[in-house]
């Protein structure tokens, strides 16, 4: 065959591989970020969230991080924190890190940001939870609550309750295929 005839064939390979890549592309974190990922000691944050999506797609499990990040300025503590299904990402699931995922006791100043991230315990679970948090305005000390389910079949749900808009505006977002929800509140 002449090498005319491959032209076809090489153009079509080309333009697909483009077009993948422009879709991944929209991904928050791609994929390729996930497999290759590489943390130090005391990880940051985007660490804690890579670690808990790697590993439950390599077990075929369910994943929620929640971030919060606090520019509102006052202190964010927390107060109650429940993981009614499902377990946090330790140590224990990556031996070569010093990181954990589990929430923070200490409180959050201003300026700052936590992340804690929960997977599946069991085969066929999911991931649900909830934490309460109250603002230390020294006036109104303004609670708010985040929950999260993530099923075994279906689309995670967050939800965000008692955050008055009037004086802290917050912003939602989601990331690594809605397995992130990240609130910042100002």
């Amino acid at each position: 065959m002449s090498p005319k005839r491959y032209t076809p064939i090489i153009n079509i390979f080309i333009i697909l591989v483009i077009l993948s890549t422009t879709i991944n592309s929209n991904l928050l974190i791609k994929r390729d970020d996930v497999e290759s990922f590489i943390c130090t000691e005391k990880a940051n944050q985007k660490c804690c969230a890579l670690l808990a999506y790697k590993i439950a797609h390599k077990h075929h499990s369910r994943v929620a991080s929640i971030v919060i990040i606090n520019k509102c300025g006052f202190n964010i503590n927390l107060l109650e924190m429940n993981l009614n299904s499902g377990r946090w990402i330790t140590q224990d699931d990556h031996q070569n890190l010093d990181i954990s995922c589990e929430p923070q006791t200490l409180p959050l100043a201003n300026g700052q940001s936590e992340i804690f991230s929960s997977i599946t315990s069991d085969f066929f679970g999911g991931v649900k939870g909830s934490a309460l948090f109250l603002i230390d305005d020294k006036i109104t000390n303004t609670e708010f609550f985040i929950s999260w389910e993530v099923p075994l079949i279906g689309s995670p749900k967050y939800e965000l309750e008692g955050l008055p808009t009037k004086k802290y505006y917050n912003e939602s977002k989601y990331g690594i295929e809605d397995t992130v929800y990240q609130i910042t509140v100002n």
